[in-house]
Parts: structure tokens; C-alpha cells; sequence
């Protein structure tokens, strides 16, 4: 089931139509004024550009992320990328919500030039730390260089959200130079066989 749509077993063309249904869905929450000007107002007035899109789908007993900085994937784009989580469910600390460090904003913790690795929270222990428990259409916008992690859902429910990443108008567009990267560091140690199951990335 996706976005409350049962989907059946087709094969390629089940594929392509999830493809279609998901896809006009995004582009509806996407280019939705009131994500929009709120991103605009940030930006000075410029309009933002979507860079990235992934739904997070948290099922009952599922496993949580730690403390990261999405900036951390993200080098030798702009930083000027903020993150617009979109709740579809509603959110809390039992489910896994997301939880942010606000008030470190932008220093990079991670080492440079790697993928790997996970922020201490000795690190940032003296910052303003808070859990985004959110009703279902609720956003919270955030920073590449906002640390934050979600613990994972005790609860008997799965928990779905959306996080749409933007950045500066004046940045230029980034969107398929980063997908091409994103492909390439999720599947560059992959077999060819294992690639194939790998559909949506």
C-alpha cells in the first residue's frame, strides 16, 4: 500500500504505475505554496529548488538512525540545503520521531571526503535538543547541517513521512546530479543481480 493505494504484483508495469502514483503525489507536496513561501522567506526571497525527495516508511519494531548531519552525504553541493519533513502520520517518541539538535547550525561534524560514520552526542550534548512530535500535515524545516536521529518505532503502528530537500534558487539546480551520486554510492559495491532488486534507488 502506498499513500493509502493498494498496489498489486505487475511485474515492470506495476512498477511504473507506483512510479506514476508517487510521482504526481510529490509534485503536489512539493510545489505546495505554503512549503514554498515559508522556504522562500528563508531564502531572502529567492524561490528554492528541490534537490531531494524520499518517503521514509517506519514500520512497527523497526530499527532507528543515529545522530547525523545530512550535509555528510551531501558534500560539494550548496549549503544552502534545508530539509522539509512532512508528517503523514502522527509523530512521537514512541513511534521514532525524528529528534533535532536546534542550536548547532553550521559546522560540519563529520569527517570530509567519507560517507561513513556517526556524530557523538558528547559532541553536541550542550545544545538545544528537542523531539519533533508532530500531527499528521505538520513540517518542520531544517538545515543540512542540523544534527538529528530517530530512535526507533515501538510502537504497533508504522510511521510515515516525507523529507523534501531544497536548496537556493541561486544555487542552481542539483537534483539529477545528485540522484546520479546517490545511485552510485548505494549500489557501487553491489553485483549486477543485486542492483535489479534494487528498483527505486
Amino acid at each position: 500500500t502506498i499513500f493509502g493505494l493498494r498496489c498489486y504484483p505487475m511485474g515492470n508495469l506495476g512498477k511504473l504505475i507506483r512510479s506514476l502514483v508517487c510521482r504526481h503525489f510529490l509534485l503536489t507536496v512539493v510545489t505546495d505554496r505554503r512549503i514554498m513561501d515559508r522556504l522562500s522567506s528563508i531564502y531572502n526571497g529567492y524561490e528554492s529548488v528541490l534537490f531531494k525527495d524520499k518517503l521514509i516508511f517506519k514500520p512497527a519494531d523497526s530499527h532507528g538512525n543515529g545522530i547525523h548531519q545530512d550535509y555528510n552525504w551531501w558534500q560539494g553541493f550548496p549549503k544552502s540545503l534545508l530539509t522539509v519533513a512532512v508528517a503523514l502520520d502522527n509523530t512521537s517518541r514512541e513511534n521514532g520521531c525524528t529528534e533535532f539538535w536546534t542550536g548547532y547550525q553550521q559546522g560540519f561534524l563529520h569527517q570530509s571526503n567519507t560517507f561513513d560514520g556517526q556524530i557523538s552526542r558528547d559532541w553536541i550534548a550542550e545544545q538545544q535538543h528537542i523531539y519533533a512530535e508532530m500531527q499528521a500535515g505538520d513540517i518542520a524545516i531544517f538545515s543540512c547541517f542540523t544534527p538529528h536521529a530517530a530512535a526507533a518505532n515501538k510502537s504497533s503502528q508504522p510511521r510515515r513521512m516525507i523529507f523534501l530537500s531544497y536548496n537556493n534558487s541561486q544555487d542552481g539546480e542539483h537534483y539529477t546530479a545528485h540522484y546520479s551520486h546517490f545511485r552510485w554510492y548505494r549500489t557501487r559495491q553491489m553485483s549486477s543481480f543485486e542492483r535489479v532488486k534494487h528498483y527505486f534507488i
